[in-house]
Order: C-alpha cells, then sequence, then structure tokens
C-alpha cells in the first residue's frame, strides 16, 4: 500500500483515539493491519489503544510487530517500553526505554519513562538525575514535577519533595497526584490533619485514586479513628482489586498495610505503590485485630 493510502487507513482511528473513543479506533486500527499486514504505524497504533484500555498483555505483540517492521521506530520502543512497566517488568522496559533513547535522544517522555523504571528498581538517585534531565528539556510539564517530587519523597528529601510539587499544582492545581504527595509531605512532616485535608482533596479530584484511600487509612489509623481507617482501606482494596481485573492479571496488592508503621515510604504516585502485598486477607485481619465489625 502507498504510503498515502496508508495514511488515510490510519486517519479515522487517529481522530477517534484523540477522541477517547480507544475501542472504535482499535477496531479501524484492526481493519487497516487486515488490508496491510506490513504497516508499522497501524500495529503501533492498535498498541496504544489497547494499552489506553490498560490490555497492556495485548498491547505487546502489536508494538513488537511495528518494530520488527521499522527498528527506528522510536515512539514504538517508547511505548512498549510503558507496556512492558505496567507488565512489573521493569527491567526489560529499562532496556527498552534506553533503546528508545539512542533513537531519540532529547525526548523528555523516554527520559520521564525510563526515570519511573528505574525508580521501580530502586535506583533512586538515577532516577532523579533522569528527571532532572526531562525537566532541563521541558520544565512545564507538571507530570514530569510530580513524578520527580515522588522520587524526592522516597529519599527522604521532604522539602525540596514539597517544592516539586508546588511546582506541578502551580502548573496545573488540579492534578490529583501533587495534592495526593501534598500528604504525603504533611504526613512525614507529622502534620496528620493537613494531610488528610489533601487526601480527601485529591479523591475529591479523582475517586478512583486507591493510593489516596490508602495514604488516607495510614492517616485515620495514626489519629485513632480505626473505623475509618478500616472502610479507607477496603476502598483502596476494591479500586486494586477492580484495577487488576481490567489487566486481567491475578490481583497483587501493593502497599496496602493497615497494620504497619505508615512513616515508612508512605504511598506512591500511580495510583498504586509498587511493593507487593499478597494477602487478600489483610482487611479481616486488620479487623480483627483492632476489635472492629464489618461494616
Amino acid at each position: 500500500m502507498h504510503r498515502s493510502a496508508r495514511c488515510r487507513a490510519t486517519a479515522p482511528g487517529i481522530a477517534l483515539f484523540d477522541q477517547g473513543k480507544f475501542e472504535e479506533a482499535l477496531e479501524l486500527y484492526e481493519r487497516a493491519i487486515a488490508r496491510d499486514d506490513n504497516f508499522a504505524q497501524a500495529h503501533s497504533n492498535r498498541g496504544n489503544a489497547l494499552q489506553r484500555l490498560k490490555r497492556f498483555a495485548d498491547a505487546e505483540p502489536s508494538y513488537r510487530r511495528a518494530l520488527e517492521l521499522m527498528p527506528s521506530f522510536a515512539d514504538a520502543w517508547n511505548n512498549l517500553g510503558t507496556c512492558l512497566r505496567e507488565l512489573k517488568r521493569a527491567e526489560e522496559a529499562e532496556t527498552v526505554y534506553r533503546k528508545a533513547l539512542e533513537l531519540a535522544p532529547n525526548n523528555p517522555d523516554t527520559l520521564d519513562n525510563l526515570a519511573l523504571a528505574v525508580k521501580d528498581l530502586d535506583r533512586l538517585e538515577e532516577a532523579a538525575d533522569l528527571m532532572r534531565r526531562a525537566l532541563v528539556i521541558e520544565a512545564r510539564s507538571d507530570k514530569f514535577h510530580v513524578h520527580y517530587a515522588t522520587v524526592l519523597l522516597d529519599q527522604k528529601k521532604v522539602d525540596d519533595a514539597s517544592a516539586a510539587a508546588d511546582r506541578a499544582l502551580a502548573l496545573d492545581p488540579n492534578n490529583h497526584d501533587a495534592v495526593n504527595l501534598m500528604g504525603r509531605v504533611a504526613f512525614e512532616r507529622g502534620e496528620l490533619e493537613a494531610s488528610l485535608a489533601h487526601y480527601r482533596q485529591a479523591l475529591a479530584l479523582k475517586p478512583d485514586l486507591a493510593d489516596a484511600y490508602n495514604n488516607m487509612g495510614n492517616v485515620l489509623k495514626e489519629l485513632g479513628k480505626l473505623d475509618e481507617a478500616h472502610t479507607a482501606y477496603l476502598d483502596a482494596l476494591r479500586l486494586v482489586a477492580r484495577y487488576c481485573r481490567r489487566l486481567r492479571q491475578p490481583c497483587r496488592f501493593k502497599e496496602i498495610r493497615s497494620g504497619r508503621s505508615a512513616s515508612r515510604r508512605h504511598g506512591a504516585t500511580r495510583g498504586v505503590s509498587r511493593r507487593t502485598f499478597e494477602d487478600r486477607s489483610h482487611a479481616a485481619r486488620f479487623r480483627s485485630r483492632q476489635g472492629l465489625r464489618r461494616p
């Protein structure tokens, strides 16, 4: 198929994708692939639609087919890395992001994504350096400032993290991840009521933010409000379970740890933190320890 014909074949799908109609866009991309299986852009676009639908395992082969057809396709390398990271394959994601950077060394999104993969591998200083590089290129990205603040907070650089989160909020006052981070900052400073207010604000902005419910549960527990803490933890568990079902993966609950100290690496920024908490009966055990009844 001629290049102009290929562009015409994918244009309607791109228009639907830009409108957030990912299922419809996916159908059109698949039609384009059926007409021409050697069209790398169509395979990559299909992967993008599947990613937006949280079907990461299905998206991976689309990106790999695109790269088989066009090994110099930097965006496909970058998006494959994000797919692998969502599938909890951080080491593979790092390798793929570095390939994307070889092809496009000054792409701030790839630098930020690589930083997140490195953060997943607990190389926090390296992650912070990569995020600073991304911010030099694109200083007006509230998302980059949030990610940088998260790494700084994990390094216990509370004041620096607060400043980075403030910069994110200056760019977008409704950034729920930045508000959630300010809750973490306040918690680290021992300002429990302020922390609680930030988490409630974050949930007003994004009601399905599981991490904010988990963090709020930790604050409520510290305040001795155990019934409310129990409810917040259950809300977090419910949202994590729903997210896992959308990914078609076994549910591996993250740092929802009501029975442990909340002061150690409190919370996270992606809605669910990275460390695995496997026990699905945690909420019931917490209820039993505290003498609480099921609501």
